[in-house]
């Protein structure tokens, strides 16, 4: 339970910093990348994760990552994780990011028909 609150509460921040930076969608869709990248590589999570690497080889890693394919607030975001020693939350972040930005898109509607409906 806690580390939901703690991921829904770094999902909301990074897409408030995206939303002034680079746009809530650019930066949904790089959380998206980002994802496929490091979280279906189980060895470069294990690297990140690891308490005992210092945070420069880390950074060196998200650097060599983040080159030319994402945008500097996704990678300073990443750095904050692991100077905060969150990077092993970032698939609850990804996941409260994600769902935070399809309540805020969902549209509510009302459906007139002419007829009733079998439920």
């Amino acid at each position: 339970m806690i580390q939901k609150t703690i991921a829904r509460r770094y999902g909301n921040g990074f897409l408030k910093q995206a939303e002034e930076t680079i746009g809530r969608e650019s930066g949904l869709e790089e959380l998206k990348n980002i994802k496929y990248i490091l979280l279906d590589s189980p060895e470069l999570m294990k690297f990140l994760e690891n308490p005992v690497i210092a945070p420069s080889p880390k950074h060196r890693l998200i650097d060599a990552i983040c080159r030319r394919r994402f945008s500097t607030s996704l990678k300073h975001f990443l750095y904050f994780l692991i100077r905060k020693r969150r990077i092993n939350l970032l698939r609850e972040i990804i996941q409260e990011a994600l769902k935070r930005y399809a309540r805020r898109e969902a549209i509510d509607a009302v459906l007139r028909i002419s007829f009733p409906l079998d439920l």
